[in-house]
């Protein structure tokens, strides 16, 4: 008796859960169930009547079962609906998490939470930074990230073991797709035993998870922001000061250049008056000798003549003495004469020197302050270029770590269904249990999920039913209670295999057929219906 009541607790009066909401107030949540039949017209669903589900729900069975009818030593028992809860708890804004209280999964949650303190500090000093001192604040920011992302220090490893969450993505979005034709129960059937689930707990935790990660993401997305703007902010600074400087080294430079080019010209000017006065000053003397020299030369022709004439031979001797006296002065004068000229070379070789050595020393100038003002120019784009590395290794760890803490919210937040159209509640997803025996005695349980019956239109119009064969993950734990004798006690109590239901089916069908009359066969849906006329009590 006990065990009965016990049994009973759980079929006839299944557990309440509720959530607190945001005035602290209890809120139950409501019961809703899922259809187990619902019509796809090419790519169209449409939600059955209550009429048609049980027109779809004898055809499926009494095609699928087809021998429980033609051989006489096997019999379907019963028909019934076992319904699977599964709980939408409202998490977040217009999104549920769902939970199974049946099979109870277990779900791990971990991630990593970055410690940012050092990096705010950083990203805060480098927006102070000076232009010599920003590639220094760049390489601090670096190695808090490198910290983080490649020594896994400054971080919190968190885990969180939730148990009852459905994990499964292609199920949360089947549940979710089917939760959209939900209504409030309307045929009596059998609810499987809940575990023990503290949806509150659940519902906190996971919402904790959630605030803490998406802050997370957003504070790295901010910090991410910040750092790309300062670096921007000071890179645009740095390239006006360098076109800055630029110009006023040009300016520099022109003004530079005009003075000493009016030096060099005024030099220039200067060597040329001083080499006029010292040619003018060696031209007298030079011109002076030279017409001596010319003289002698025309002397001592007039002599040589005067020696090869016959009236002057008493003479001779006086002649060729004047001759070589001439000729000694001649080498006296043209030695005086290359002394006069090499001393006025030299002079004028050291004017050209001096003049050469004073343009070289501007020259030189120019180029020293040209040379400073290049190195002013390479310092800025220097740093530019080792601020534009340093940036990009950056850049690329932030894009790490944002891609690290996105993908961890992405992934807790794939979790999560959109807020189904009735809200938050328990939701009854509905299995078709067939009961069968065999000529032994032994009887079966078979379990379909929620059936699509698909219409395919056009020049070759069919229909058939696909199940929705991703829900049987839910049913892989179903062994050990829908054998239970209580259980199938239940179900057969909740047959829906009754004189009423099968005339409410033929009621469907007959409507299903008008509507789709160049699909369906009318007569054999008939015949197959009414079949389930054999398993009523005589």
């Amino acid at each position: 008796m006990e065990l009965m009541l016990e049994i009973q607790k759980y079929i006839l009066f299944p557990v309440q859960y509720y959530i607190e909401s945001l005035d602290d107030k209890v809120m139950f949540m409501e019961t809703y169930s899922l259809p187990f039949m619902l019509k796809r017209i090419d790519e169209n669903i449409v939600k059955a009547n209550i009429e048609e589900e049980l027109a779809l729900l004898y055809y499926f069975v009494g095609s699928k079962y087809d021998e429980y009818f033609k051989k006489s030593d096997k019999r379907i028992v019963a028909l019934s609906i076992i319904y699977h809860p599964i709980i939408a708890v409202p998490v977040a804004d217009r999104f549920v998490l769902l939970v199974d209280p049946v099979n109870k999964p277990v779900h791990v949650i971990s991630y990593r939470k970055p410690i940012l303190g050092n990096i705010v500090k950083n990203i805060k000093m480098l927006k102070e930074a000076k232009r010599e001192d920003f590639l220094e604040a760049l390489t601090r920011i670096k190695s808090s990230l490198e910290e983080i992302i490649k020594k896994n220090e400054n971080i919190i490893r968190i885990k969180h073991v939730i148990e009852g969450i459905i994990a499964d993505r292609s199920i949360i979005d089947e549940l979710a797709r089917l939760m959209n034709y939900a209504s409030k129960p309307v045929y009596e059937g059998v609810e499987l035993p809940e575990k023990e689930i503290n949806v509150k707990e659940i519902k906190s935790i996971f919402e904790n998870i959630l605030n803490e990660t998406s802050s997370i993401c957003e504070t790295v997305n901010i910090l991410t922001n910040e750092l790309e703007d300062t670096y921007k902010s000071w890179r645009e600074r740095i390239e006006i000061e360098y076109i800055s400087r630029e110009r006023e080294t040009q300016r520099t430079l022109k003004e530079i250049r005009r003075i000493m080019n009016e030096k060099i010209s005024e030099y220039s000017s200067d060597f040329e008056n001083m080499k006029k006065r010292i040619e003018q000053k060696y031209e007298d003397a030079i011109s002076s000798m030279t017409r001596r020299l010319k003289e002698i030369e025309e002397h001592i022709e007039t002599l040589r003549s005067q020696l090869s004439s016959k009236e002057h031979k008493e003479d001779m001797k006086e002649i060729k003495q004047r001759i070589r006296e001439l000729e000694r002065e001649r080498e006296q004068i043209l030695r005086k004469l290359e002394e006069v000229k090499e001393k006025s070379q030299k002079e004028l070789s050291l004017i050209e020197k001096q003049s050469s050595m004073i343009v070289k020393m501007e020259h030189e100038r120019l180029r020293v302050i040209e040379e400073e003002a290049k190195k002013i120019g390479r310092e800025l784009k220097q740093i530019m270029a080792k601020c534009d590395i340093e940036f990009n290794i950056v850049k690329k760890l932030m894009y790490e770590l944002r891609k690290e803490v996105t993908d961890t919210y992405r992934n807790i937040s794939n979790l999560l269904s959109q807020m189904p159209p009735l809200g938050a509640g328990r939701y009854l997803v509905p299995m078709i249990a067939v009961i069968t025996r065999d000529a032994d005695g032994v009887e079966k349980t078979l379990i379909s999920p929620p059936q699509f019956f698909v219409i395919k239109k056009g020049l070759h119009p069919k229909y058939y039913f696909e199940g929705v064969t991703i829900l049987n993950i839910l049913t892989s734990n179903y062994a050990d209670m829908i054998y239970t004798y209580e259980l199938k006690k239940k179900m057969k109590e909740k047959t829906l295999i009754t004189r009423e239901n099968i005339e409410k089916a033929l009621i469907g069908l007959d409507r299903l057929a008008k509507e789709e009359k160049d699909v369906i066969e009318f007569d054999e849906a008939y015949k197959i219906i009414s079949r389930f006329k054999e398993l009523l009590p005589k």
